[in-house]
């Protein structure tokens, strides 16, 4: 195989990953609010890694950030899948950070699912 072929394979198949990530079932998804750390990430200068809690256990993925907002807003909401809690998918296309929760519109409030000791525990995350 040449090199050509074997980029057109792991490129092809890369594709495939990406494309395959399962939706979360609308009965399945629960509004919560992930962190933004400050921890730095081995891959591109725009993504940065994310933390939230779910029934006391730590959870954890890396998030495209626009730059302009990276250090502006620290809380974001997101979808889990309460079967799947590793499953989330962003609350909107756009960046719905809030660095003040109390921000977060009442009609998105009512919507939020999280424990308070999930909370405190993500409040403690520098």
């Amino acid at each position: 195989m040449t090199l050509k072929n074997i980029l057109i394979l792991f490129s092809s198949s890369m594709i495939l990953f990406i494309s395959c990530k399962e939706k979360i079932k609308s009965v399945n998804k629960i509004l919560t609010i992930a962190k933004r750390s400050d921890e730095s990430v081995a891959s591109r200068n725009n993504r940065s890694k994310f933390k939230y809690y779910w029934k006391g256990k730590l959870y954890q993925d890396t998030y495209s950030f626009d730059a302009r907002y990276s250090e502006q807003y620290d809380f974001f909401l997101i979808y889990i899948d309460k079967t799947n809690p590793d499953g989330w998918e962003s609350f909107s296309r756009e960046d719905h950070g809030y660095s003040d929760t109390s921000f977060i519109p009442d009609s998105l409030r009512h919507k939020l699912y999280f424990d308070i000791a999930d909370f405190i525990l993500l409040e403690k995350i520098h």
